[in-house]
């Protein structure tokens, strides 16, 4: 599901409403790792959830699982062949497209279960990526930046539930993101 959005109706402000971001590409030969890699795990609603939908990502899931146990630099499974961030030009998401849900620089993750996908922008900066805003401004934004509560679903409508950086990626979520 598509959803556009008109300047006019960013009510949140256009100096609080994130428009594009860094996505860092894959060298040759890194792959594995967290911040150009992308895990293929499953990143959906578990069995006993209320609502068992395959396509309701928890974004829990995916910090829970796409590290590897021995080096948190590298993904626990990855996707063979992906050249996220490196091929912007195309179409697809997993090159030119992120989230205001896991904080910057955490795992990209797709379900290996079905079509869903958490995408957090990425950077080699040590400690967070550079982001602009609608109103022209860039700001740093840092990997510890507030997600709020990361075992809620996403809404398409309203408050995020993603803390500070899900505000800012909401046009008229009515919250205060203010950096």
């Amino acid at each position: 599901i598509y959803h556009w959005k008109s300047f006019g109706s960013c009510t949140d402000g256009s100096s609080n409403t994130v428009a594009a971001s860094e996505k860092a590409g894959v060298k040759a030969g890194n792959e594995w790792t967290v911040i150009a890699g992308c895990y293929d795990g499953d990143i959906t609603m578990r069995e006993g959830d209320t609502n068992n939908n395959p396509s309701s990502m928890k974004p829990h899931l995916c910090l829970q699982n796409a590290y590897s146990t021995t080096d948190k630099k590298l993904l626990a499974k990855r996707i063979s062949g992906f050249w996220g961030g490196a091929i912007w030009f195309t179409a697809a998401p997993s090159s030119n497209s992120f989230h205001t849900v896991l904080a910057p620089n955490a795992p990209m993750c797709r379900s290996d279960v079905s079509v869903v996908m958490v995408l957090p922008p990425s950077s080699y900066h040590p400690g967070g990526v550079n982001s602009a805003f609608l109103d022209g401004s860039v700001h740093f934004i840092s990997d510890t930046i507030d997600t709020g509560d990361l075992t809620k679903m996403r809404v398409l409508n309203g408050p995020s539930p993603y803390g500070v950086w899900g505000a800012m990626g909401t046009p008229d979520g009515g919250e205060n993101s203010t950096l």
